[in-house]
């Protein structure tokens, strides 16, 4: 991932109410007695402020970088851990560590390691407040050690390597040196720091995303993950999984031993890296043979470009009966080799240019299959495969969530390749259908009619026009959607229109509508924030994107959508359409909408007859 600013760490992995240390020294920690005839406060001003807001919100978690750890005193920081204790409204101290080494200096790695342990033991309270999750940031191939004094107590555990400046030289063969090297290192590293934590339920591995190259585990340092009796989750980003100095056919064997005895691992993902072909196909008979605690596997983008690992992969994973999700990039059509789909319940086969040829082999898979959830995002799906997918919803019941976005689906020649005996046959099974002849739309109405289990598709980027308009009416009619995506299309003032007639003037289960980055002008919206929005009380989101309209001389956009939306949540709807509605119901409806008073005061002024009634 990409190093922030030093001092701050990515929102993204911080909770809201998280307690940053970062930069505070043992200055700023002052003990009790006096200091240059001064009376010292046990406790800075800024925890005596922060203990004020923990009354109110729980703080989950402590920031903390590499000044901080080497300048901490146990004894003290004790007395903080067991005022945030006092303080936060469950009665509990923070129970997970964010740890910034990105400014650690090799010289100061022993320090370092006396503060984490002294930190281990000051956040031991006596209610129990033990530190259950840990994310290391700034680890290196050459600070592993540093890992020696994480707490026993953690089950979560992340390690976030940063990038090591490569060698400064040219010399392939210091280069190839290098590499080894960094492999033996992190063999050490999981093997001396990282396995021997037994109480670590949750391992994750990622390496920078901004890197040019993988972080290298060997094949025996996955083997020694996979042996580890605690873990019921190993994330594996960005890291290549390769043979080291040990035989090849040995090293495979291993690993198919450690992944088919385990018998608690639970997730396995390995996203965005590499792995070699044979190991790829260790785990796969892992998988097929013995295997059946594993319930998610997911190796996208893991360079699976070897037809054989890839189809025994595949074939394992529709042969096991106990998975229950996949993630896979297959690369090309060749390697799609899904004799069934198993047990699955999601599947994402995005990216992998399945083309027309692999949409229908997956289309006589899907009546039978136990998906519920399915992505097929871009893989250069034509009309014809677009067609075969829509077909194969007609007898399934359990599919309820498509993914389809990206793909030609309306253009007759997109996607079209040649076809097998096999392919040819299932093609040939439904273009006799009159509602073929109306394309993947056509298609997808007439099997909603039957089908009541899909909730959500979607048609991002797909070619939609509005010459689809009418098709669009209907579907928006038939079955039993709540959510369709139709974001980057050229859906324009005409179809918007249809789509406006049809949920206004019929009873439809739509709830979420998305209509971003469409050329939709003031005539679309206008149609939707006059009519169909208050009209239909069964949506509770449209969005159309950062836009504005001029309506009667007044900009309009998202805002009053969502305002109106938000009438129609409060019963606005259905009192418009109640002759007897009273002035008190009307009130009551209004109330509801009071946070908000451009709301209330937009309907009033719009709907003088409100208080006439």
């Amino acid at each position: 991932m990409q190093a922030p600013p030093a001092g701050r760490l990515p929102p993204s992995v911080l909770q809201p109410a998280s307690i940053q240390l970062q930069g505070y020294k043992l200055e700023h920690f002052p003990r009790e007695g006096k200091r240059d005839g001064a009376s010292q406060s046990s406790f800075p001003p800024w925890l005596l402020d922060l203990s004020v807001k923990l009354k109110k919100a729980e703080a989950s978690s402590l920031v903390v970088d590499a000044d901080f750890i080497r300048n901490v005193d146990q004894d003290h920081f004790s007395k903080v851990i067991a005022e945030l204790e006092h303080s936060s409204a469950s009665g509990r101290a923070p129970t997970e560590w964010h740890v910034d080494l990105r400014q650690l200096q090799p010289q100061n790695y022993h320090l370092t390691i006396q503060g984490i342990r002294a930190l281990t033991e000051a956040c031991k309270t006596p209610s129990g407040g033990l530190i259950r999750k840990v994310a290391v940031f700034g680890l290196t191939t050459r600070n592993g050690i540093l890992l020696s004094a994480l707490p026993s107590s953690m089950f979560d555990l992340q390690l976030f390597f940063q990038e090591e400046p490569p060698p400064e030289t040219d010399d392939e063969e210091a280069e190839e040196n290098e590499q080894r090297e960094r492999r033996i290192r992190v063999e050490e590293m999981i093997h001396k720091f990282v396995a021997p934590h037994i109480s670590v339920n949750c391992l994750t591995i990622k390496y920078d995303e901004n890197a040019d190259d993988h972080l290298p585990i060997s094949a025996m340092a996955f083997v020694n993950l996979l042996r580890c009796p605690s873990y019921i989750k190993i994330e594996l980003e960005r890291c290549s999984v390769v043979l080291g100095d040990e035989d090849d056919d040995a090293a495979n064997q291993e690993v198919f031993l450690a992944l088919r005895d385990n018998t608690s691992l639970f997730l396995l993902r390995m996203r965005s890296g590499a792995i070699e072909s044979g190991l790829g196909e260790s785990i796969a008979r892992a998988i097929e043979v013995g295997n059946r605690s594993l319930k998610y596997i997911d190796m996208g983008d893991m360079g699976l470009a070897d037809s054989n690992a890839v189809t025994a992969l595949t074939k394992a994973i529709s042969r096991n009966p106990v998975l229950q999700g996949a993630e896979l990039n297959l690369n090309s059509i060749e390697n799609f080799h899904f004799a069934s789909l198993g047990n699955l319940t999601c599947v994402d086969l995005s990216d992998n240019y399945l083309g027309d040829e692999g949409a229908l082999q997956l289309a006589q898979l899907i009546p039978a299959c136990s998906l519920e959830r399915m992505n097929l995002a871009d893989n250069c799906i034509g009309q014809i495969g677009g067609c075969a997918i829509a077909w194969s919803l007609t007898h399934n019941n359990t599919l309820s969530k498509i993914n389809i976005c990206n793909n030609p689906l309306f253009d007759p020649e997109g996607g079209d390749g040649p076809r097998s005996e096999v392919t040819t046959r299932i093609h040939n099974s439904f273009t006799g259908s009159p509602a073929y002849q109306q394309g993947f739309l056509g298609m997808l109405c007439a099997s909603l009619r039957h089908n009541k289990i899909l909730s959500f598709i979607n048609l991002a980027n797909t070619g939609l026009d509005d010459s689809h308009g009418p098709l669009l009416s209907i579907l928006f009619r038939v079955g039993s959607l709540d959510g369709i995506g139709l974001l980057r299309n050229n859906v324009g003032d005409g179809a918007t229109i249809y789509m406006c007639q049809a949920l206004s003037r019929y009873r439809t289960t739509l709830k979420v509508l998305m209509l971003e980055m469409n050329p939709i002008s003031e005539r679309g919206f206008y149609a939707i924030w006059k009519g169909l929005l208050l009209a239909n009380d069964t949506l509770i989101s449209v969005t159309m994107g950062k836009q504005t309209y001029m309506i009667d001389g007044v900009e309009r956009g998202q805002r009053d959508l969502d305002i109106v939306l938000k009438m129609n949540r409060a019963g606005m709807v259905r009192l418009r359409r109640d002759k007897n509605a009273t002035r008190d119901q009307w009130v009551d409806a209004l109330i509801e909408l009071s946070d908000d008073v451009d709301c209330s005061f937009t309907f009033l002024v719009e709907n003088p007859f409100v208080f006439n009634q």
